[in-house]
């Protein structure tokens, strides 16, 4: 697995991080973020092209400057885990995936709500 870390952030817009001169990464990739006060922010790659990547930040981007900021391309697609709860939910309803997603949607906002 490779791993490449660039110093090359070119701008920082709501969410979104502007990379240039960064080659080899893909669609997908998960992302490390670090900060020049050593906080950890990951990310997500949604767009390549020849001359620039787009980085979606999962995470607050509250004091980031793009001095001093490592991005670290991990090289393997970003994962979230799934609670156990959601995977019952699956179990139970797995004969249709619209079930799925509507049953997911439903536990996951149910979750949020109790616990705001």
């Amino acid at each position: 697995m490779k791993r490449l870390e660039f110093q090359t952030a070119h701008r920082a817009e709501g969410g979104l991080l502007y990379m240039q001169h960064v080659e080899g990464v893909a669609y997908g990739d998960h992302v490390l973020i670090t900060d020049s006060q050593g906080n950890r922010r990951n990310g997500q790659v949604i767009k390549t092209s020849n001359d620039m990547v787009l980085v979606q930040i999962l995470e607050s981007t509250d004091d980031l400057s793009l001095n001093n900021t490592w991005v670290r391309f991990l090289d393997q697609p970003y994962e979230l885990s799934l609670h156990p709860i959601l995977w019952g939910v699956y179990s139970a309803v797995s004969d249709s995936p619209e079930m799925v997603v509507r049953q997911l949607f439903l536990m996951s906002f149910s979750i949020l709500m109790a616990h705001p």
